[in-house]
């Protein structure tokens, strides 16, 4: 385990900011509440909807259009800035350690020195912990990354714009934000090494039922069963190496793409 991201635990552990996210905390904006303050985009998008009736197992969020998409998906972390002024060093430090589950493995698959790509990465924690694992070439896209972010640049994983066969490893866990699932996974197989490694990480808890479609407020897709993800998952890409889960998350280590 590397002595950085140990070390840096320790910091996260003991200090309320620590790092880039002491600057955060500025943006916070006293007396702010969600249900009175929240951006107008928030009032139609919410955990109520709406959505579109499930299609074999898949339900999509009915946006007029794209750039509603984009807007509603940027705000979630707009929330967050002026809820919380970005997260305490304790809730860091629990994603930390969630992402060294995630990624201890990758120096078995992958050199140090390969070019990575973080999708949806928001604030950028699990930049940071493949940088502290020593993937020196880590980096993030986000729509909205926030000021001044070192970690995350401004990006829509949806449409990256970056070259074909640009990385050697893919990684998120924000699938059930993407706009459409096979875009998402078309794109990523587009920009990823033909024998690269991606792991794509499912939210296993937040899924459809008949009763209660778009029970979260962010999310632009949800889905009954673990299948839908992993069947169009497996149109792009070839073997999955690992499977691994803990109580409400699963994530795949898959090697190869199929060029669609």
């Amino acid at each position: 385990m590397s002595l950085k991201y140990l070390a840096k635990n320790i910091l996260y552990a003991f200090f309320p900011r620590f790092g880039y996210w002491k600057n955060l905390k500025l943006l916070q904006k006293r007396g702010y509440r969600y249900d009175r303050d929240k951006a107008q985009i928030l009032f139609k998008h919410n955990s109520k909807g709406p959505w579109r009736p499930s299609i074999d197992g898949v339900s999509k969020r009915v946006y007029d259009s794209y750039q509603e998409y984009l807007d509603h998906q940027a705000e979630k972390h707009n929330v967050i800035l002026r809820s919380q002024g970005g997260f305490s060093g304790r809730t860091i430090l629990s994603y930390r350690m969630k992402f060294y589950r995630r990624f201890k493995s990758l120096p078995r698959f992958l050199f140090y020195n390969e070019p990575i790509l973080c999708l949806g990465a928001r604030q950028g924690t699990e930049v940071e912990v493949l940088r502290d694992l020593g993937f020196s070439r880590a980096i993030g896209i986000d729509l909205n990354p926030g000021p001044s972010n070192p970690y995350v640049l401004p990006g829509d994983f949806m449409h990256t714009g970056f070259r074909e066969e640009s990385f050697g490893f893919l990684y998120s866990n924000s699938i059930d934000h993407a706009f459409d699932i096979d875009q998402f996974f078309r794109e990523a197989a587009r920009i990823l090494k033909r024998d690269g490694l991606p792991i794509w990480d499912i939210a296993i808890h937040k899924k459809v039922d008949s009763q209660n479609v778009g029970c979260l407020a962010f999310e632009s897709v949800q889905w009954e069963r673990e299948e839908c993800i992993v069947l169009p998952m497996l149109r792009y890409f070839k073997q999955i190496v690992e499977v691994k889960s803990e109580v409400d998350w699963k994530w795949f280590l898959i090697q190869g793409t199929n060029k669609v």
